[in-house]
Formats: C-alpha cells, structure tokens, sequence
C-alpha cells in the first residue's frame, strides 16, 4: 500500500543548522557594543532623574521656608548660634530642625538625593546601639556639630541672614568684588543685595536661600575635578564621573535654578570662599 504524501511530509525529520563559532562571536560583539552604547545613557539619565529629585526637594524646602514666614512676620528662618562661631555656610541652630518640621520639613530632605551615600551612611548611638537615621530626633543628634555642641552642620549651604548674635555672618563677607578682595570675576547678585532674611527682600529672587555644598580654600579658586585634588568631591555638589556637573540653588520667590560648572560664582567667604 503506497504511503499518501501528506502522511509522508509528517514524519519526514525536520533537520536543524547550528550556529557556526563565528556567528555566535558576531552576535556576541554586537550585544557588546550595544551594551557599552546603552549603559553610558542609563547612567546619566539615573544622575539626571537624581538631580531632579534634587531640585523637588529644594522646591519643598522654599515652601516651608515660605509657610514658616507667614508666622513669624515675613521673617524668613535664619535662627542663630553663638558669636564665637557658626560663620561657615553650612552652620545652623540646632532649633532649625524643631522649628521647620512642623511646616514640612522631613528627614531626608536634609541629604540630596545626587549623593545618597549621605543619608545610607548617616547614623546614631542611642543607648547605645547605632542605628540609621530615621526620626527628627536622630537629625538633630546627627547634626550636631561634634567640635561645638551649640550648633549643627548641614548638608547644604544655608544662605538665610542669621536672626541673633551672628556677626560673622555679615554682608562685608558676602560676595565681594574683585577690588575689595573678592575672587575674580564681577560682582554676584549676594555682594549686591546682601543675604535675604524677608520674603519681600530687594534680593529675594536674586540670591538663594540654600543650595548644595560647595566651597573651596582661601586660594578663590575653585577646584572641580577629581584630578585637582579638590575636597568637594567627598560628598558635595553634583558629580558625575568625577566631574562637577553643576548645583541647584532655591529661591524665596518659588524657583530653583540648576547651576552649570561655568555659572558657579563664590559667594561668600568666611576662610573658605563658599559657592552656588
């Protein structure tokens, strides 16, 4: 009996050809390349998305800043420490962490989300087990200034005039000119209208109430790349591949404007020159 030839395409055995050595090293190099293209643009879109989250934060910090001076008579929150120190930008009174939480303030505003290796590194000792930082409680422990116990240090540079007993933060060190002794270049928007401490400040557009930390020795010059040796590096502005990428500075009157290495001005000096 003669086989019908559909039945005979069935069990006919389907033959399959393997990939050659060099076929498979060709597909291997091309997911190489694509990888080595791809990975580079991930990186810098997460930096980016970092930066953003960066900038929402300092958004955040202008509405409370705002909310806390429609309480206290336009009054921007400056607080203030005592007369014999506290004239770096980023010392505060301890009682600024009391005081804003109530207005909005959270924990991990305090750290930018650019260098989250801060907030994943910042712990206490209480009764004597260390712990991550999670509460007020724990900010205010963690930023106590260690050196002087009647201040803290923050993570940004806080650029709110000081409301008491604080003469060294005074506008004859707040961005000078070339001609009285500033770093070069012209005079910044700080030199010319001071510090802000009223929302309704000639300046307050104009001069930023906290930016990320950036500061620089008493050479006026500011060292930005890893291969300048520069400290900032440590943990302050926006690095990317070991390159200052930039800041953010927030404003009273609602915006928050990204820096460019190239925008950076220092802005006050107190033995350091501190920058945005």
């Amino acid at each position: 009996m003669k086989m019908p030839a559909c039945v005979f395409l069935k069990l006919k055995k389907t033959v399959y050809r393997a990939f050659t050595l060099i076929e498979l090293l060709v597909v291997i190099a091309i997911i190489a390349i694509l990888a080595s293209l791809l990975l580079p643009a991930l990186a810098k879109s997460k930096f980016q998305a970092r930066v953003a989250n960066c900038t929402s934060d300092y958004k955040q910090w202008i509405v409370v800043a705002v909310m806390y001076a429609n309480d206290f008579h336009d009054s921007l929150p400056g607080f203030g420490v005592g007369p014999s120190y506290g004239d770096w930008g980023w010392d505060v009174d301890p009682a600024i962490v009391t005081n804003l939480v109530p207005y909005g303030l959270t924990v991990p505003m305090w750290f930018c989300p650019v260098r989250p290796q801060q907030l994943a590194s910042a712990t206490v000792n209480t009764g004597g087990k260390v712990h991550p930082v999670a509460s007020v409680q724990d900010l205010e422990t963690y930023l106590v200034n260690p050196s002087y116990p009647g201040e803290s240090q923050m993570r940004h540079n806080y650029w709110v005039l000081r409301d008491v007993n604080y003469p060294n933060f005074d506008n004859s060190k707040v961005g000078l000119p070339v001609a009285q002794g500033g770093p070069p270049g012209k005079q910044t928007d700080a030199g010319t209208y001071g510090w802000v401490k009223k929302t309704t400040d000639r300046g307050a557009s104009r001069v930023a109430i906290i930016s990320d930390l950036l500061y620089l020795d008493n050479e006026n010059k500011l060292k930005v790349d890893v291969n300048e040796g520069n400290t900032n590096t440590l943990g302050m502005g926006h690095y990317y591949n070991g390159r200052l990428a930039g800041v953010n500075a927030a404003f009273v009157d609602g915006h928050v404007a990204i820096r460019t290495k190239a925008q950076i001005q220092a802005q006050y000096n107190a033995s350091w020159w501190w920058y945005y």
